[in-house]
């Protein structure tokens, strides 16, 4: 047996608390003992690492895994292989622990062991001063910037203190999340600074060593900086990123940011900040203003968050109505626009900070993207092109009817809101506000259009033309039909999603189709004309432009008649003329049907003659 795979076992086992029979399964497998002889044996790989899979298997990789479920344990190689023959391996191999969050344990490290091996005066009594200052500014910037990054990954700024050589960490006030307490603030402070910060607090006057004051100017600069990044921001950072979010991330973005500037303010107000500020103070440093300055900052905009938190949350009855997953009540939805605009405008009238432009904007533009998400969910892009095609219209015309409800009722307030409220009248852009609003109706009633479409073309399946020419014009009237079919066929079987506002393939196959479908009306105007020619009776033609009305254009349809008209008014005269002379000659001794007696015959023949007036006039007048 090879004793570097024993060893291995045993220490994945004593930090994995992985079971024998499971770490040995692992390291007799082929392809996972050539891999880790190869480790032994060869100059690369340097890296192993062993962890527990999506199986809640341990798994190899030579790599550090991205993502790690539970506990996992690396082997570093320092130079040189290890042979079989090898009984002291822990001299060529460095190994330890993979915590499942690399951030935190690295962030142990520093705390527990490389803070305390500097402060050991044991251990870092022969280095150069400017030694041990270097490597200890380097350790306490790379601990500050994984404390801040910590706080960022949980929604949260912390602020450094200066650096100490004691290796101890002074807790401050902790930073909240939802259900769970954390204390993420860690500081350390020089000699130099620590005996200042004892200095100032005792006396009103005293000379800083001018090491201490760059230290602490810096970290005022540092702190700068991050509560701007927190202070400058005015909305969700989904509105911010064109992510389309729904008004609840805006009351989800005022809470957190009242939460992170509460956080933020109990730090600058904790103990060890305000003993900075007091160095500060007593030295007259210039950096003294900027921190008041910076505190007044930091309690404005808390007390901005609160404020818009406590009037953002009497909307949260109104957006739970709005959300996608109440599409069942879809019918019911426009009932709530009303009420919703009202409770805008009293947040807009009463709000110390909300009562602007920019909130109603992106409030009004937010309750359209939900608008928008609930009316996608209520139609179903898949199922479109696949239900009854009345009911699909149905369902759309519904759709598009609450979307111009909601924009009408937003005219309704701005009117009311400019006569009633001169001086707080709504100056926002109507257009820019309902931009991806008014994107999606368009998309709507093309969608209309296409199934309205639908119903009139599939009439030509059976579409025939009479006259002369009759069974080639029907032959290329058929020709039109198969090609409809084909391009619809192209709408039915797109994988794209056709109501996502954002998604231009429908768009674009749209744009193509309508051209289609101008040439497809053009062609069919060209077969009614034919059949105007060539038609034997008056009433022909109408009803040849009435059995292709729906698909042509209304160019098109205008363009036959027009081109036509001179014709068959000419055609109806002489029908005229024709009835005219008939009644005159025959009136007295009009021709009777067989078995008919004199009276019902002539009646019978001179109502003939009034229907075969009657009929074309009123294809003219209904043509007109």
């Amino acid at each position: 047996a090879d004793p570097r795979l024993d060893w291995l076992v045993a220490h994945v086992m004593s930090s994995t608390k992985l079971k024998q029979d499971k770490v040995g399964k692992l390291v007799s497998e082929d392809d996972s003992k050539r891999r880790i002889t190869e480790f032994f044996d060869s100059p690369e790989p340097k890296l192993l690492v062993v962890y527990i899979n999506a199986k809640d298997e341990p798994a190899l990789s030579l790599t550090f895994p991205s993502q790690l479920k539970k506990k996992g344990v690396f082997f570093l190689k320092r130079a040189e292989p290890v042979g079989a023959e090898e009984r002291e391996i822990d001299k060529y191999i460095t190994f330890g622990d993979l915590s499942t969050s690399p951030l935190d344990q690295l962030s142990t490290f520093i705390d527990q062991l490389y803070l305390p091996m500097l402060g050991n005066q044991n251990l870092v009594q022969q280095w150069p001063e400017v030694l041990t200052h270097d490597v200890f500014s380097h350790i306490h910037k790379l601990n500050g910037e994984v404390q801040v990054s910590l706080g960022k990954m949980k929604g949260q700024t912390l602020l450094s203190l200066p650096p100490t050589d004691e290796a101890t960490v002074t807790p401050a006030p902790p930073l909240t999340t939802a259900g769970s307490s954390q204390n993420l603030t860690a500081s350390t402070t020089t000699p130099a600074t620590a005996a200042a910060i004892a200095a100032a607090a005792e006396v009103p006057q005293v000379n800083i060593a001018k090491e201490a004051l760059h230290q602490l100017e810096s970290s005022v600069i540092e702190w700068s900086w991050q509560i701007k990044s927190i202070t400058e921001k005015q909305c969700s950072p989904q509105y911010a990123a064109n992510e389309n979010p729904g008004p609840q991330a805006e009351l989800d973005f005022w809470q957190l940011q009242a939460t992170n500037l509460r956080a933020v303010h109990q730090q600058l107000t904790s103990e060890p900040f305000q003993k900075v500020a007091r160095i500060l103070e007593v030295s007259r440093n210039s950096y003294y203003p900027a921190f008041r300055k910076m505190v007044r900052e930091v309690i404005e905009a808390l007390n901005e968050a609160n404020d818009n938190v406590r009037y953002l949350d009497a909307l949260r009855v109104r957006i739970e109505k709005f959300a996608p997953d109440q599409a069942g009540a879809y019918l019911d939805l426009s009932k709530e626009f009303a009420p919703t605009m009202q409770t805008i405008l009293l947040i807009y009238l009463r709000s110390q900070y909300l009562g602007n432009a920019k909130f109603l904007t992106i409030i009004i533009r937010e309750f359209c993207n939900d608008l928008i998400e609930q009316s996608r969910a209520f139609l179903d892009a898949a199922s479109i092109f696949k239900n009854e095609v009345p009911d699909s219209l149905r369902r759309l015309q519904t759709a598009i009817a609450t979307v111009e409800a909601f924009t009408h009722v937003f005219d309704q307030f701005k009117t009311a809101v400019d006569r009633e409220h001169p001086a707080k009248h709504w100056r926002v852009d109507r257009d820019h506000i309902f931009s991806r609003l008014f994107k999606f109706r368009d998309r709507l009633r093309s969608l209309v259009d296409l199934l309205r479409s639908f119903v009139c073309f599939v009439k030509l399946e059976k579409g025939e033309v009479g006259g002369p020419k009759g069974e080639d014009l029907t032959r290329q009237v058929q020709v039109v039909y198969t090609e409809f079919m084909q391009a619809m066929e192209g709408f039915t079987t797109a994988s794209y999603d056709a109501l996502n506002p954002e998604d231009n393939h429908f768009d674009l196959a749209y744009l193509a189709y309508d051209a289609r479908r101008r040439d497809w009306s053009h062609r069919l105007g060209s077969l009614v004309s034919q059949g105007f020619e060539t038609a034997l009776t008056l009433a022909g033609p109408f009803k040849l432009l009435d059995t292709f009305d729906e698909v042509l254009l209304p160019e098109d349809r205008h363009n036959d008649l027009e081109r036509h008209f001179q014709r068959l008014l000419n055609q109806f005269l002489q029908d005229i003329r024709y009835v005219e002379r008939e009644f005159i000659q025959n009136s007295k001794d009009p021709p009777l049907f067989t078995n008919l007696p004199p009276l019902a015959g002539a009646l019978w023949w001179s109502r003939g003659l009034a229907d075969r007036l009657n009929l074309a006039m009123s294809c003219f007048d209904q043509h007109a």
